[in-house]
């Protein structure tokens, strides 16, 4: 696993802070008693703080800060403050970077002609304090702010932290990577079982990660597959772990060696697995020189690789499918995630035939796969086109009209049904109290592969409160060059057909004669002697609505043609609010999103918001673009976005998890504002400070298989709910 970008910081406080805890340090007065008045007032003011920054400690993590002494609250304090502001982009400084310090109002009452006269002198190198006005004190932000409770830290929640990492079922996204990265290089005790990594990437990248250590008898390590020992081998190599194309395998040092070896020599099914690769396996036992080591296991799987005795599942499935040999579904029943995967092709060539096999082998796929499978199953008869991302990458995204042969709805039902019932009777085993499901949570999506940004998944949608007159979208960064460099923020806006209707960005500063998008001044950041430099854009809903906006797609572009991963950092930002006049430019409690940027890419689409619903919608993808405007994308974006809205809404939601479970008790909710909640829940958005509760594991459910039922519990008879 490569290092995490320099930009993502990472130690205890802001680990904890990420996750929605708050460590208290153990340093209590000697005499408890009653707070003095200089106590209270500190307290009072370390709390108006943490509001300010958005967070707000629960009851018992304020109960515990209560109880601390001087000493401990100026720690308490020295140590949390850094991490929140980290966490919220507030040590960033964004105000100080920004044209115009007066935004929106400063140019709002420009011309076009003088804010062109005054950005082209500045371009040619003019000190910026010659066309701008001097910073105007600005009124104190008094708006009521929606506080993110933090829980109160135990000595084991790092490695909580750490056991729910493991059991994420796609790639990590930075901040995860960067959270790993942090736990691994300082708890030098955790063991890497690669068993315990729901996503075998990861797990590889974190092993390769611990070489040093392992190599040393530092940290021990577990692998059960022989194909994970491969992707060993081509992350320490730099290659691609997916497998999907051929690594260019570096020198092994002989401790190295020996070490592949020895995990190859343990695993199951030798075998079976290089015959799956065979000319990988060939170049890297060619370099690992098992004979060297008595490993007679992958010696003898070596020698059959080469006299080619082996044959592979999908050596012999392909064929059978070609010749529309029902015999396949037998060989498919031995592999169910490559069944799942290739399911409408068998019901094309076998009818119902092929789910009846498909329910056979339901008990061996975890709760996330079946859920995704009924999300599927659920659209794609009615689905208008299909969204095909080679190798998860979005800059060669492709829009194809849905082809798949409609799948009867008799057949359809009947394979819901029994998936409906598989995921009870799982959810049943793990909370047989049931839940009270908040069916808000089909707006919260589950992480979804290549995301880079949120731990939510894409199409996770917020609603945009009606009290928000205007939301603020930022580019911060940090990249020191001969000249100026930019990554530019932008707004495309299109009608209610996807129709564009106009452009926000750095070359088309007033594009509605309603002023419903404001840009705030192009930074000439060579001026910086860190590069540092800040682009804002402020959107008005009510005037956008009266020049025909309905959606608007949020971009990040690298005009400079330097990706994000080059810069000393770079940060997306998004805030809404009520007076856009009121407070500083950038006030962290009321940012909704904080992003660091750090792909190789030069392109990212944040998000969406739909101005007549009110929505802001998470994207999260890097597309093809041309980075020198946002005008140039209006066109391509026009004819994507409708088929990429039609993706999300195939997308599984939490609500999708919960929903096959019976009604109970157990609250399952988006947020816990307004209610009193005890014993166990699910929270997406923890609000309620006074609630204390054991927050369910969502991770543990979508890992969860059949064999957490009892044996003897009747499939076909579970009580259910309708789909």
């Amino acid at each position: 696993m490569p290092k995490p970008h320099k930009s993502l910081k990472m130690n205890d406080d802001i680990l904890l802070v990420q996750n929605g805890y708050v460590a208290v340090p153990d340093l209590k007065p000697s005499n408890i008693g009653k707070p003095t008045e200089m106590r209270l007032q500190s307290l009072g003011t370390i709390f108006s703080n943490m509001a300010s920054y958005g967070f707000i400690p629960s009851l018992n993590a304020t109960q515990e800060i209560m109880l601390l002494s001087d000493a401990g609250i100026y720690e308490f304090w020295k140590n949390l403050e850094p991490a929140l502001k980290h966490v919220t982009g507030a040590d960033r400084n964004m105000d100080d970077f920004v044209v115009y310090k007066n935004f929106p109002k400063e140019v709002l009452e420009m011309s076009q002609a003088e804010y062109w006269t005054n950005q082209i002198l500045m371009y040619w190198g003019l000190p910026n304090e010659l066309f701008t006005e001097s910073p105007k004190a600005r009124e104190e932000l008094k708006e009521r702010l929606k506080l993110k409770v933090l829980n109160l830290a135990t000595e084991d929640t790092a490695f909580k932290v750490f056991e729910k990492l493991c059991k994420v079922r796609v790639k990590w996204t930075d901040n995860q990577e960067a959270q790993i990265s942090y736990l691994l290089n300082t708890y030098s005790q955790l063991t890497l079982d690669m068993d315990e990594f729901a996503f075998k990437e990861n797990g590889v990248n974190v092993i390769a990660q611990s070489l040093e250590l392992i190599l040393a008898g530092r940290r021990k390590v577990a692998v059960s597959n022989a194909t994970d020992v491969l992707r060993l081998s081509a992350a320490l190599s730099d290659g691609d772990i997916s497998l999907r194309t051929p690594t260019k395998l570096r020198n092994l040092s002989r401790p190295e060696r020996r070490l592949l070896v020895g995990l190859i020599e343990g695993s199951k099914n030798l075998a079976d697995d290089f015959a799956t690769r065979p000319e990988q396996w060939k170049r890297l036992l060619s370099r690992l020189h098992p004979s060297e080591f008595k490993a007679t296991r992958t010696v003898d799987a070596y020698d059959k690789l080469y006299r080619r005795e082996a044959k592979t599942l999908a050596a012999r499935v392909e064929p059978a499918l070609a010749q529309k040999d029902a015999a396949a579904l037998g060989l498919l029943k031995q592999q169910p995630g490559r069944f799942m995967r290739q399911l409408h092709q068998a019901y094309d060539l076998f009818g119902e035939a092929a789910f009846d096999a498909f329910q056979e082998v339901t008990d061996k796929l975890a709760v996330e796969q079946l859920v995704k499978l009924d999300s599927y199953l659920k659209t794609i008869n009615t689905r208008s086109n299909l969204l095909i991302t080679p190798k998860g990458i979005w800059s060669k995204a492709q829009v194809v009209e849905n082809g798949k042969r409609k799948i009867d709805r008799k057949h359809l039902a009947r394979l819901r049904t029994h998936i409906s019932s598989a995921i009870y009777q799982r959810l049943d085993a793990l909370y047989p109290d049931g839940f009270d499901l908040d069916i808000g949570l089909e707006n919260v999506k589950l992480q979804g592969s290549s995301q880079k940004l949120a731990a939510y998944g894409r199409g996770t949608t917020f609603d945009i409160p009606e009290n928000a007159k205007f939301l603020r979208t930022a580019s911060f960064w940090s990249k020191k060059a001969v000249g100026n460099v930019w990554f530019d923020v932008g707004w495309n806006m299109f009608d209610h057909n996807w129709k564009s209707v106009g452009t926000i960005c750095w070359d088309s500063t007033e594009p509605f004669r309603k002023k419903g998008a404001v840009f705030s001044g192009d930074p000439t950041n060579s001026k910086d002697l860190k590069g540092r430099a800040t682009q804002m854009i402020d959107l008005y809903p009510e005037r956008l609505l009266a020049d025909g906006v309905r959606y608007a797609v949020w971009n990040v572009l690298c005009f400079s043609r330097i990706p994000f991963s080059k810069a000393e950092e770079v940060l997306a930002t998004l805030q809404w609010g009520e007076e856009p006049q009121k407070g500083k430019l950038y006030e962290p409690g009321r940012a909704q999103m904080v992003f660091p940027l750090t792909g190789n890419e030069m392109s990212k689409f944040v998000a969406y918001i739909d101005l007549v619903e009110r929505k802001l919608v998470y994207m999260d993808v890097s597309l093809r673009a041309n980075v020198q405007s946002a005008k140039h994308s209006a066109s391509a974006l026009s004819k994507f976005m409708p088929s990429f809205i039609e993706h999300l809404e195939s997308l599984p939601s939490v609500a999708d998890v919960f929903v096959h479970g019976k009604s109970g008790s157990i609250p399952v909710l988006v947020n816990d504002e307004g209610r009193s909640i005890d014993g166990t829940a699910f929270v997406h958005e923890r609000r309620n400070a006074e609630n204390n509760f054991e927050p369910i594991n969502l991770e543990t459910i979508l890992n969860a298989k059949g064999d957490i039922v009892s044996a003897d519990y009747d499939l076909d008879t579970a009580r259910r709910p309708g789909i």
